[in-house]
C-alpha cells in the first residue's frame, strides 16, 4: 500500500516540477525505492516528498530523514499593509507586524500609520492641509476655514468649508439662485440626508431619492458615498471588494489585496501576495518566474 501511495506522490511531484521549475525537474527515485517524509535517506533524490508550490519549504534529506528545509523566499513584501510575510520554523507562512510598511489611503487629510499590524488613518488637525493645497476639516479636504481664506473677496466661507456667494449663508431658501433647501444645493453647501433636492448634485451622498429628498448612502445606489472607497465597494462600507484602479484605504478593500496611494493595484509578481493567476507567492503566473 505504501508503495502505491509513494508512486502517486512521485508522479504528482514530477508533473508539478515539470511545469513549475526554474531548473532541472525534481526527479525522485523510482517508486519502489523512494522514501516518505520521516523515513531514512542519504540524499534528497531518495525522497518522494515534494513541495513544488511552497515558497517556505524545500524538499531535503535532512539529518538522515526525508523532510524539508526552510527556503524563505518570500520577498518584495512591502505593500503598505503593516505586515510582513515570513517563513516559520515549521515551514508554514506566517505574518509579523511591520510598522515601517506604511499604508497610503491617498487622503492628504489623514495620517498614514499602523496600529499594531492594521492600517490606521486618524484625521489631521483642522487647518492647512499637509500637502499645502487647501485645508482640512479634521478628515476631509475643504476650501476654507474662514472667509479670509477665499481668494475671491465677494465670497464667504460656509459652515461646510466652501467659498460661496452671500445668499448661501443667509438662512433662507433662495430657489431662484439654485438652492434646494436652506443654504444648500446649487453653488452652496451640499444638502444633508432628508433635505429637499433637485438632483443628486445637491446632496451630500450624491443621491436625490423618491419625493425629491436627499437619500442615505447605500451599496447599490451607483454612487461613491458614505464610507465607500469607490462606487459601491470597500470592505468597511459594503463588505465588497474593489477592482483594479478603484479607490481604497488599504489592501483589505481590493480584490488584489494591494492598495497603493489610495488605488487598488493589479496583481503583479513582486507584490508579496499570492494573487491573480499565480501558482504561489509571486511565482508561477504569466510574467512571473517559475515556482520551485
Amino acid at each position: 500500500m505504501r508503495k502505491i501511495y509513494a508512486a502517486i506522490l512521485a508522479v504528482a511531484a514530477v508533473g508539478s516540477a515539470f511545469t513549475c521549475s526554474s531548473g532541472p525537474p525534481y526527479s525522485p527515485t523510482p517508486p519502489e525505492e523512494c522514501r516518505e517524509q520521516g523515513e531514512a535517506c542519504s540524499t534528497t533524490e531518495e525522497c518522494c516528498v515534494a513541495y513544488p508550490y511552497d515558497f517556505c519549504k524545500k524538499t531535503a534529506c535532512e539529518s538522515g530523514a526525508c523532510g524539508f528545509v526552510i527556503a524563505n523566499k518570500l520577498t518584495g513584501d512591502l505593500r503598505g499593509d503593516c505586515i510582513r510575510h515570513t517563513c516559520l520554523a515549521d515551514g508554514s507562512n506566517g505574518e509579523t507586524p511591520a510598522p515601517a510598511d506604511l499604508p497610503d489611503d491617498g487622503n492628504p487629510c489623514t495620517v498614514d500609520s499602523c496600529r499594531s499590524d492594521v492600517p490606521f488613518f486618524p484625521g489631521t488637525p483642522r487647518g492647512p492641509a499637509p500637502d499645502g493645497i487647501g485645508f482640512c476639516d479634521g478628515f476631509h479636504k475643504i476650501e476654507c476655514i474662514t472667509t479670509a481664506d477665499c481668494e475671491d473677496t465677494t465670497l464667504l466661507c460656509s459652515p461646510g468649508g466652501k467659498c460661496v456667494p452671500p445668499w448661501c449663508v443667509n438662512g433662507a431658501v433662495d430657489m431662484d439662485r439654485g438652492e434646494a433647501a436652506i443654504d444648500c444645493g446649487g453653488d452652496c453647501d451640499l444638502c444633508p440626508v432628508g433635505s429637499r433636492c433637485s438632483s443628486g448634485t445637491d446632496c451630500a451622498e450624491g443621491v436625490c431619492g423618491p419625493g425629491k429628498t436627499c437619500s442615505e448612502a447605500r451599496c447599490d445606489d451607483g454612487v461613491k458615498n458614505g464610507k465607500e472607497t469607490d462606487v459601491d465597494c470597500g470592505v468597511v462600507a459594503c463588505e465588497a471588494l474593489c477592482g483594479d484602479g478603484a479607490g481604497c484605504q488599504s489592501g483589505a478593500d481590493c480584490w488584489s489585496s494591494v492598495c497603493l496611494a489610495g488605488v487598488c493595484q493589479a496583481p503583479r509578481c513582486g507584490d508579496g501576495i499570492w494573487n491573480g493567476p499565480e501558482k504561489g507567492w509571486d511565482c508561477g503566473g504569466p510574467g512571473c518566474h517559475p515556482c520551485e
